[in-house]
């Protein structure tokens, strides 16, 4: 048993650790991680179902007995931006990843549960041939991979009642390039490490609280966890692109949720999660902090200072859906939906979202697991994030070419799959 345990999480890490792509679907976040939560739109802090549950709730670690899960998804996310230099819009290309996850539970005794997840979390990528601030200039683009790794310890209490927590380590890397209109003096601290200076990548850590309790014989669960920011190191090469020389750490977050079961077969899963993007100010910061305005407003702060220009993000509140229906003893089905207000407000801010489009809101989900042999499963999801476009060509006011406002727009589709084995 521990011999093909370990043989498969070690092909998973491998996996998972190989570079890869990702644009999010919550601001810079995936609306889930794992085959089954992710077709039931996020939603699962209160209900554990596969091995990557205990990411969002390190308390899931006591109900998953002994299992590992590897997989990957396929992610197609197609953006486009628009400006003055550029009104009839130019489409970003790199619009296929593939995305590896893996995860395992071990039942240490009967109280005891231990874990681990390694998985992507977010980023984004953009990639125009046409430069959308600067006529003529090389191609513009830029590329945020993120991926956390978590160990995740559950107790539990009693028959009703778990509690986890999980340190977690975090890695990213981020290149920039086509940047030189804010090449500029006056404008960044530091005129060679803004634009152009290939990959960069960050290191850190951050901790993950989680709760479960059930009731009326598991007929209802509660659900609640917290996951602070993860702490990263700072990108040397983009000290004069991101605030307090090269910071960009991952967002604060807690999440709510409860699980009900109204037939035997039926499970119904609805969770909130708030993300403070807000307060790292390389995301909250407006962009006009460094810039200025047209209308005469001064800059408060340059690129790469502590008061200087960000992505001007705000916080974001999320709300996830899932239906899971056992409709066999080998086959389940999964329908779930997730919202979230894009957090880039419509207004001077558009401009930076050209690099990251963070637009999508609305997201439909799908899935369905089929049990190979009374051990082992695969499950597979797919996600479609609902076009959503942003303008302010009306009202913008950005103090440097092209000046005026920008329109950005996207649509996703996403489909994943995944292997779980039991022990």
């Amino acid at each position: 048993m521990y011999s093909r345990l370990s043989k498969l999480l070690l092909w998973a890490s491998v996996a998972v650790l190989l570079p890869g792509e990702t644009l999010a679907t919550n601001g810079s976040l995936l609306i889930g991680i794992g085959s089954k939560t992710r077709s039931m739109g996020g939603a699962g802090v209160a209900l554990p179902t596969e091995a990557m549950s205990q990411f969002i709730n390190p308390a899931s670690s006591t109900e998953l007995g002994i299992q590992a899960q590897v997989g990957a998804m396929l992610f197609s996310p197609k953006r486009q931006g628009c400006t003055n230099l550029v009104p009839e819009c130019a489409k970003s290309g790199s619009n296929l990843f593939l995305l590896p996850f893996m995860g395992g539970a071990y039942k240490f005794n009967r109280r005891i549960s231990l874990g681990f997840v390694g998985a992507p979390v977010g980023g984004g990528s953009t990639r125009y041939t046409d430069n959308l601030y600067e006529a003529g200039a090389d191609t513009l683009g830029a590329d945020l991979k993120q991926m956390n790794m978590a160990f995740p310890v559950a107790y539990r209490v009693n028959k009703n009642v778990s509690v986890g927590f999980a340190p977690v380590l975090g890695i990213q890397a981020f290149r920039a390039y086509g940047l030189t209109t804010f090449q500029t003096p006056g404008i960044t601290v530091d005129l060679e490490n803004i634009t152009n200076r290939g990959n960069d990548y960050s290191y850190g850590a951050g901790v993950r609280f989680g709760v479960l309790t059930k009731f009326f014989n598991d007929r209802l669960n509660f659900g609640a966890s917290y996951a602070s920011r993860v702490y990263m190191t700072k990108f040397d090469k983009y000290k004069g692109l991101f605030t307090e020389d090269g910071s960009f750490d991952m967002p604060e977050q807690f999440t709510i949720g409860l699980a009900v079961k109204p037939f035997k077969k039926m499970s119904v899963a609805f969770d909130v999660t708030k993300v403070f993007f807000n307060d790292i100010p390389a995301l909250g910061n407006p962009v006009t902090n460094a810039v200025g305005k047209a209308d005469g407003t001064p800059p408060t702060g340059r690129f790469g200072e502590e008061d200087g220009g960000g992505f001007g993000w705000d916080n974001q509140w999320i709300y996830k859906l899932g239906i899971n229906y056992d409709w066999s003893s080998k086959l389940s089905l999964r329908l779930g939906a997730n919202y979230g207000k894009a957090p880039v407000p419509e207004d001077d801010n558009l401009m930076a979202a050209i690099l990251a489009p963070v637009t999508t809101e609305w997201h439909a989900t799908a899935g369905f697991t089929y049990g190979l042999s009374a051990s082992s499963e695969i499950s597979v999801s797919y996600v479609h994030a609902f076009k959503n476009t942003l303008s302010n060509f009306d009202t913008g006011q950005f103090n440097i070419a092209p000046g005026g406002g920008a329109e950005v727009a996207m649509v996703q589709n996403s489909i994943d799959m995944s292997y779980s084995l039991r022990f």
